[in-house]
């Protein structure tokens, strides 16, 4: 079982990198417009929103309103893996044209780079479109940016000149990336923080409250209803993505924001000052605060970033999520440790540092 989570979690990562780095290939027309680029990664965010909810739904009413074993939920789901495909790729996407002048060559060397470091042949591919400006690589480590064709139809009277007027190009070398990593850390601290903090109520808070507490299906009952509340949240708040854009001090508030809702619920789940089902309500404003970080993050990103920086941030910012679930989930764990002992429910999986 561990085995299938993990290879889950590499195929997510996968394609998340890959689909936020490949939503920077898309502009309205010009390199520094980015609104198709902000309505794409608004569309990512709300469907990897939805999943979250529909998942739920799914799991808990064939597995526990029907009674099918965990097993044949999960086969089940398997043939809807599919269409998302067919509708991308039949339905959602127009077959990609070239102009006539790169029918024959649609691989051109544009330019030969000869110095200390010898970054080969540059070539560029453009593609005929209204809204697409992506990054090539380079035979040596250089990274191209190509803009549009915008429906040329004639070749120009200098092919490789008007070409390289439309390029810029940047060497990938150490530095110029660990540049790029200096200018994404206000993109990257927000999210990580959010994800940590929304990941320890997950794996840990909201595992030891129920109603009595010592009752272990009160406690499934409340973890799976507040985690149901809670990916609601995320997909409402990621679904606003395309209509509202926060600004970078919101951005850095609502991780306080959340970490505040963590501190509640601790408090909550330790001293039972304010016990009852009503909890479930503050599961759901998580959800709209992670959600919210979470396509902000991004959409900041292309509206703040030059255009041939946008491809490498957008996968850079991606492992902060990660690395907040990553830490989050080892500190749930003995965050239900203690709680466990500060309530003398046995069967937590490590030790409670504050009871040795």
């Amino acid at each position: 079982q561990l085995i299938g989570v993990a290879l889950g979690s590499c195929q997510l990562a996968l394609g998340e990198a890959s689909f936020l780095a490949l939503a920077s290939c898309y502009t309205d027309g010009g390199a520094g417009k980015a609104g198709a680029a902000r309505r794409l990664l608004s569309a990512w965010a709300s469907g990897t929103g939805a999943a979250g909810p529909l998942g739920y739904l799914w799991t808990m009413s064939l597995h526990e309103w029907f009674n099918l074993d965990f097993r044949t939920t999960l086969l089940l789901g398997v043939p809807f893996l599919a269409l998302p495909y067919v509708a991308i790729y039949l339905m959602g996407l127009d077959q990609p044209q070239r102009s006539p002048m790169m029918e024959q060559h649609t691989k051109q060397p544009v330019l030969e780079y000869e110095g200390e470091e010898d970054m080969g042949t540059i070539y560029a591919m453009v593609i005929d479109g209204p809204a697409t400006a992506c990054a090539l690589s380079g035979g040596g480590g250089a990274d191209v940016y190509a803009a549009t064709n915008n429906h040329q139809t004639t070749p120009p009277q200098n092919m490789y000149t008007a070409t390289l007027s439309k390029l810029r190009t940047i060497q990938a070398t150490i530095s110029s990336k660990a540049l790029i990593l200096t200018e994404l850390w206000p993109y990257m601290v927000p999210l990580f923080l959010v994800y940590f903090a929304e990941y320890a109520l997950q794996s840990g808070v909201w595992t030891v409250i129920g109603f009595p507490v010592g009752d272990e299906s009160s406690r499934e009952w409340f973890y799976h209803y507040s985690n149901w509340l809670y990916t609601a949240g995320v997909f409402i708040s990621r679904t606003s993505g395309r209509y509202l854009q926060a600004s970078m001090w919101t951005l850095w508030f609502m991780p306080a924001l959340q970490f505040a809702n963590l501190a509640f619920y601790l408090a909550v789940a330790v001293y039972k000052f304010w016990y009852g089902p009503w909890l479930l309500a503050p599961a759901f404003y998580a959800g709209l605060l992670g959600g919210a970080v979470y396509v902000n993050s991004f959409t900041r990103i292309v509206k703040d970033l030059p255009l041939e920086r946008r491809e490498a941030a957008l996968s850079i910012v991606t492992t902060a999520d990660t690395c907040g679930i990553l830490v989050a989930d080892v500190f749930g764990l003995y965050v239900q440790s203690c709680i466990y002992e500060k309530n003398g429910i046995a069967g937590a999986l490590v030790e409670c540092p504050l009871y040795r």
